[in-house]
């Protein structure tokens, strides 16, 4: 659930030194939450009209997700975006692409508060920059189970919110 939509935003902020070559694990782990599809907005953007629209897709456990900035008028991210639990927490896989045909990175954003209506999110933005050279999933997923209580692991936290727009 974390920071599901922030995607957009986080790539262009954070750019591509916080990124891994593989997810956190396959969406087929089925973890889910439907409560996610909506449109969101981020509070920290300045432009409040930007949103992220999230639905469900024919892939089971899967979002497809849409960054709509310049006001909400121009979709500049599409992507499907899944769960992963790592040690318990759970984790959006958000996918980065960088320019190259066929070569989908990720970035992660930790699950850190939902409230009960599933209107409002916490997350933290995994900032570790050594993920890239990571060679192997299962060391992936070993690096982010023991750097989950680091608090030097994350670069920043977000906060979003359900919306009519």
């Amino acid at each position: 659930m974390q920071r599901l939509l922030i995607l957009y935003c986080l790539l262009t902020i954070y750019g591509c030194s916080n990124i891994a070559n593989f997810p956190l694990s396959s969406p087929n782990e089925k973890v889910s939450d439907p409560r996610i599809m909506g449109v969101w907005k981020l509070e920290e953007d300045t432009n409040t009209n930007n949103f992220y629209e999230v639905c469900r897709i024919d892939e089971p456990f899967k979002y497809h997700t849409k960054f709509w900035d310049k006001g909400g008028t121009n979709p500049t991210y599409e992507s499907a975006i899944f769960f992963s639990e790592v040690a318990g927490e759970r984790f959006i896989n958000v996918p980065y692409f960088d320019g190259r045909p066929w070569v989908i990175r990720y970035m992660f954003l930790r699950v850190l508060n939902v409230d009960k209506d599933f209107t409002r999110i916490t997350a933290a933005v995994v900032g570790d920059t050594t993920m890239r050279r990571i060679p192997h999933p299962k060391a992936l997923r070993r690096h982010v189970a023991g750097n989950i209580h680091n608090s030097a692991f994350y670069s920043d936290t977000i906060h979003l919110y359900k919306t009519n727009r």
